[in-house]
Formats: C-alpha cells, structure tokens, sequence
C-alpha cells in the first residue's frame, strides 16, 4: 500500500510537473504571440507611411500633406492590445502620440520620470534597425501614478527620420493569462482522461504557433539572402558593363576632345563636335541605369558649380541635329532674354534630363519640330531664380491613361512603341527624380496625334561665366531692321523674338520667297531698308541660295547683309553659298549669342569697307573664347616637368594621357600593368602617378599597397590618382582604403586631369612645381 502511495504521489508531483510547465510555456507562447502583433502592428505603420511618402515622390501630393496624412493615420492607429502609436524624431522631437500625453513637436518628461530613459532606449533600439524595449511607464490616464512594467517594438522610418512605435502593459497581459488560466481549471475538473487529453491538445496547440513561428523565420531568413544574393548579382552586373563600356567610350571622347582643340575646317569641326557630342550622350544614357540605382538607395548628390546655359543646351541639341535633319524635322532652341547666361547648378544631370526629353521628342516626332524653351518664371530675395524648361513636339502624343505610367522604370506609354522606337523606358523615370533633386517636377501635357510637352522647374542662382569676348565688335544693332525669312511659321516667331527681346531689332517674318521679295521692295519704298535678310535654305518651292543670289544682283553694294540659318546637312558648299550673296552662315538650333555675333561682325566690315571671309559658328566660337589660351598657358607655367607616372594596360588610353600630358609640358613615363609600375616607381622619382585599378598580372590596388609599403621606410609620399572605369557607389571608398589619394572616374576630360595634378603637387610640392 505505502509502495502504491508513493506512486500514485510521484504520479500526482510528475503530473503537477508537467502541467506548471505547460503553463509556463503557454505564458511564454502567449507574450511571444502578443509581441509579434506589437511588431507587426509597427511594420504595418512604416508601409502605410511609406505610402504617403511614395505619393509625394511621385508628384501626388506636396511633402507637407503627405506628412500630415501620414500622422493622421498613426492617431488613429491601436495594436489589438491597445497600445497607443507615437512617432518621434532622433532628437526627442514628438511627431504624434495616439494618447494625447504629448503635444506634437514636444517631448515632456515631466509626465514620468523614466520618460527621457525610454525614449533614450526606444531611439537605441530602432537606430540598430529595428528592436523590442522592455520598460516601466505610468498610464496617460494616470500621470505620476504607479510603474507598470511594458513591453514596446520600435522602428526607424529613414526618409522622413521618423521612430515609430507601439506597445502594450504586461500586467493587460498577466491578466488575460489569468483569465484563461480560470478556464482551463475549470476544464481540469473533468474526468483524468481528459485531463491528460487536455495537456495533450494543450501542448500541441502551443508548439504548433512556434513550431510555425520557426518555420517562417527560416523562410523569410532564406527569401532575404535571396534577394541580397540577387541584389548583389544586379550590382556585380552592373559594375561590369559599366567598366566595360566606359574603357571604350573614355578613348572616343578624350580623341574626339583632342581632334577638336587642333586647326579644323568648320564641317570638320561639326561633324568631330558631333562625334564628341555623341560620346557624350551615350555615355549619359549608361549613366541613366547606374544614377537610378543611387537615387533608390539615397546616395546620389548634385554638384553646384558655374555652368553657361547656352552651350550646355547646345552640346545636347547639337548630337540630335542629324537625326532631326533625316526626319526633316525643325529642332529649334528659344531661351528668353532674361536668362542669366550663366548659373550655378549641375550641369552633367541637367544634359542629362535634357538627353532624355530631347532624344525622346525626336524619336517620336516623324514631321514638324521639336522646341527646347526656357524662360525665367521668378526671383527670391535670396537670390534664387527659378527657370522653367520644357521640351515641345509634334509628334504621336501620350493616351490620357498613359500620362502617369510614363514615369515608372521600365515603362513605356504602349508595348508597341519599343518594337517600332526602341528604348529602355528608364529614361522618364531618372529624369524625373533628377528634377525633383533640382528643386522641381517633371510633368506632361499631351494629345494624341498632335503632340506633347515635358516641363519643369530648375532653382539656381546666377554665376559667374568664364566666357571672355575678346574680337567682338562692339557695334550697336539698335534699331537696325531686319527680315526673316522661313517656310516654317515656329521657326519665323523665334528669330522675331530672339531680334527684337535680345538685340532690339525690328524683325519682319516671311513665310515664301514670294513675300519675301514683296516685303524687301516695299521696305525700299519707305525709304527704310532691311539691314539683314535671315533665311532658311529650304523655303518650299524656292531656296535661300536662289533667293540670296537674286537679291545681291539687283541691289549690289546696296543689298542688305544676308545670313543663311538652316539645319545640319541642308546646306552646300561654302564657295557656293559665298557666291550667292551670303555673308554668315549658322545651323539651327542656333542661340542668341552667336546670332548677335554674327551680325556684329558683319555690321562692322561693312561699316569699315572690310571684305570679310564667311563668318560661321566656327569663327564665332573661336572670338567667343572660354580663356582657353591663356588657361593653357598657365598651366604649362604651373606644370611644366613635372614628372608623371601613367600606368595604364590600354594602348589607346596611354596615348591618351600622353597627349593630355605634352600640352601642358610634364615629362610622362607608361607602364602597362601594376609589377611595371611598381618597378619604374622603385628606380625613378616621380611627382605623380595616375594609376588604372584593373590590370593583367598585378591590378591597380595591389601596386599601390606596394608603393606605400616602400614609402613608409622612406617617410616620402607621391600622390596616387585612380584612373577606374568604375563607377558604382563604393569605388570611390575602394581606392582609397587601398591608399591611393583621389579618384576620377572613365570617361575622363582633359581639365580633370590638369586640376588633379595641380591639387595634389599644392599638398606634396616638387622641385616642378
């Protein structure tokens, strides 16, 4: 009997055993359970949040409303324990507080003395990406009451620098479980066999959550490798095609640059300026892919730095002039007279935009023109200006439904249009964002059949242009008369504004030859002659050649100075167009400067009884001089023998920097991997090393880790610059960490590399320098 009883009693202490210890586990399982919703409830405020952002980047709603409708939601917002929802700054700043404890914009630790401790803890947590906080707080309803132990998840909203958290009271929880604890004593009083049926289901019922807990764990760990793995791979992908298309495109346009600053005719110089140009644009559309990943991970910066508005609109324009002509459609460019001709901005992503809008205009019109406007639309006592350009065609236009689409990556108003036009339907999608970091929204008017305008604002502040006028006439064109003369009516009203806004003229337009010669007789009549006839090559029936020849045959040394304006390739010889009567030449689009030039010039040989040789855009660039003369003067005084290390396992990118190097007077040595560099470093002295990082044998990095080992018995230092095709976020940091000085990236410009060498010979002089 007493052997009986101390079984049944050990059954009884196993059986309380078991049963505390599936309570112990049922309360685990329950604050687990409840802590999750805690975090899922935080989850689900920064996807709501990042709503309303995304609808302010996508030009919905301004930031301010977007924010406001985003607190709104978090006021109104309880996990299902009734945990109120409050967000905050880093710097203890209230955004909102479900409770109403705290006022927004304030933080009150008056309310209970742990508040700067949990807040302290709450900012730790979602600054190490995200985290749970165990804590004592007084309830709202009861300031400076009693501690009540809680439990609170907390996260950290990066675009707007916003914590967002929400929690509940574990006593709330302590007496839910007490609660279900009555229930299930209430069920114990069954039968035994129940009994242990019912700590059978009980244990069942609470493994069963974490053995699904578990497994979810396990598959979201494996779907983030998997998208870190992809992620990895698209960079890795995009890292070589860059390099690999900038090591070719760094040779086309560093000769291209180099062909252009020798002695050219002036189609020469057009069609190398198109090659240039070309380089330049296509170079701007690998750039498209590569800023669209730095903008999504919030790592793309804007340079401001003086930049002329005129020749930066023309080095887009001149690289579509050709495929307009083949179109026979009018690219025309119309900047207002109150344009500062100089600005401060970034001009590689403002080409950029300009790339994007102009070549989609041309691709998609097939008859009328393309017009780049840019016009000043206000001024801040600051000194701000705010400029709006836009980009109109006559083309296909854009289906009402489409207009928004338009601007996601990867799209494109219909499937067709990349089958007939071509595209990766991410130019749209950059474009945007780039003006959006400019200050401004890129948006579309169109209408099917008739065409479409891409607009936007672009705040700057003038600058100061380098441009120096050195043989331009100082002749006044006030009050001269002139005629235009062009089969195309846009074409007409912008050479009238450009004259009479720009350089008060009294401009008449003439639409045929016809009315042209009317208007030259009549004018003549009145005793109040034209001073310049400008036309158009191409003036339907008739041409300007025939037109030009007439007009200086029957008037003689009277005739009025004539200018032949007419697009790329619609134009014959120079001794042709000389023997018509014609005095300047220039290709739309052209821009007011070089106009204003061209009748400058002409005006005062004729003033002055000169016979003067054609005057084109070629012998006007050459007057209007950005100081090239003297720049390379100076920087043959500044750099003349200084001693320079190129390593470079590219023939034509040695040649390259050779050529570079000879302008300005520095003695250049070449080594065509990493071990020959190191080698020539070892038995000369240098004053600079350009050093490419992917090299056969030994690379860029590992050489100069050797060179700064040897260095550092010597306690000498000799710059490093990286000369890399690289191009992604970090490569720059890459170069660095492996002790080179600074970094420029392929395709380079000559300038970078003379500013490079007299930066860094300033830190580490030479008996050159």
């Amino acid at each position: 009997m007493i052997k009986l009883a101390v079984l049944g009693g050990l059954c009884v202490a196993i059986a309380i055993m078991i049963v505390w210890m599936s309570l112990f586990r049922m309360k685990e399982a329950m604050l687990d359970e409840r802590a999750s919703a805690v975090r899922h409830t935080v989850e689900e405020l920064m996807m709501i949040t990042d709503y309303y952002h995304q609808r302010f980047k996508d030009g919905v709603i301004s930031e301010e409303r977007a924010k406001e409708q985003a607190r709104e939601v978090l006021r109104k917002m309880r996990n299902k324990d009734s945990g109120y929802v409050f967000a905050f700054t880093p710097d203890q700043r209230v955004v909102v507080h479900g409770s109403g404890a705290f006022k927004e914009g304030e933080f009150r630790d008056d309310v209970d003395p742990n508040g700067v401790y949990l807040i302290r803890e709450i900012i730790k947590a979602a600054m190490n990406g995200g985290g749970y906080v165990y804590y004592s707080f007084s309830r709202p309803e009861d300031p400076g009451g009693p501690a009540y132990p809680k439990v609170a998840y907390a996260d950290l909203y990066k675009p707007w620098n916003w914590i967002i958290s929400t929690g509940l009271y574990i006593d709330d929880l302590n007496a839910a479980f007490k609660t279900q604890i009555k229930q299930w004593i209430g069920m114990s009083l069954v039968p035994i066999g129940l009994f242990f049926g019912l700590i059978f289901y009980l244990g069942r019922t609470i493994q069963k959550p974490v053995l699904e807990l578990a497994i979810a764990k396990e598959q979201a760990d494996a779907a983030r490798a998997a998208a870190e793995a992809a992620n990895r791979a698209k960079n890795d992908f995009l890292s070589t095609m860059s390099h690999e298309i900038r090591t070719p495109m760094n040779s086309i346009i560093g000769m291209s640059q180099l062909l252009l600053d020798t002695k050219l005719q002036p189609e020469q110089f057009y069609w190398g300026n198109i090659i240039y140009q070309s380089g330049e644009n296509l170079l701007s559309l690998i750039n498209d892919i590569l800023d669209y990943t730095k903008i999504e991970d919030g790592q793309l910066q804007l340079e401001e730095i003086a930049f002329e508005i005129c020749s930066t609109i023309s080095d887009v324009t001149d690289g579509f002039s050709i495929k307009a002509n083949e179109k026979s459609v009018e690219l025309l460019v119309d900047i207002a007279a109150d344009v500062p001709p100089c600005i401060m901005g970034d001009p590689v992503r403002f080409k950029q935009i300009l790339y994007n809008l102009i070549g989609n205009a041309v691709k998609f019109t097939s008859a009328g023109h393309v017009l780049v406007q840019v016009t000043r639309k206000s001024d801040t006592d600051e000194g701000i200006i705010t400029l709006s350009i836009s980009v109109q065609d006559t083309g296909i236009g854009i289906p009402s439904d489409k207009m928004k689409c338009i601007f996601e990556k990867f799209t494109q108003a219909d499937a067709s249009i990349t089958r007939r036009f071509g595209g990766t339907g991410l130019g749209l999608a950059i474009s945007k964002k780039l003006a959006a970091l400019m200050g401004g929204d890129l948006q579309v008017t169109s209408e099917v059949g008739k065409g479409s305008t891409f607009f936007f604002d672009m705040h700057v502040k003038r600058g100061k242009s380098n441009c120096v006028i050195v043989e331009i006439p100082d002749v006044s064109l006030k009050g001269k008369r002139a005629l235009v003369v062009d089969d195309y009516d846009v074409c007409c009203l912008i050479v009238q504004k450009c004259l009479s806004n720009n350089m008060d003229i009294r401009a008449d337009v003439a639409l045929t030859a016809a009315e042209a010669r009317q208007k030259i007789e009549a004018a003549e009549k009145e005793n109040d002659p034209y001073d310049f006839i400008i036309l158009d090559y191409n003036l339907g029936k008739d041409d300007g050649l025939t037109l030009s020849e007439e007009i200086t045959q029957k008037r003689g040394d009277r005739s009025p100075l004539i200018i032949m304006l007419t697009a790329y390739g619609r134009f014959t010889s120079m001794d042709q167009m000389t023997k018509s009567g014609i005095s300047g030449f220039l290709v739309k689009p052209f821009y007011p400067y070089q106009l204003a030039a061209v009748l400058k010039i002409l005006l005062n040989g004729k003033q002055e009884g000169l016979t003067l040789p054609m005057v084109t855009r070629l012998s006007v660039s050459q007057m209007i001089r950005r100081d090239s003369t003297d720049k390379v003067q100076e920087l043959m005084q500044a750099l003349m023998g200084t001693h320079v290390l190129v390593a470079e396992d590219m023939a034509v990118n040695r040649l390259l920097m050779i050529k570079i190097l000879d302008k300005v007077g520095c003695s250049v040595d070449t080594a065509v991997d990493g071990e020959e560099a190191y080698e020539k470093y070892m038995k000369n002295k240098f004053d600079i090393i350009f050093m490419d990082c992917h090299m056969p044998k030994v690379d860029g990095f590992e050489s100069t880790q050797k060179i700064r080992i040897a260095e550092s018995s010597t306690g000498k230092h000799v710059p490093i610059i990286a000369l890399t095709a690289d191009a992604m976020v970090g490569d720059r940091e890459r170069c660095l960490a492996a002790g080179m000085d600074d970094h420029i990236g392929k395709p380079f410009k000559q300038e970078q590399i003379f500013q490079m060498i007299k930066q860094w010979l300033r830190r580490y002089p030479t008996s050159a320098s």
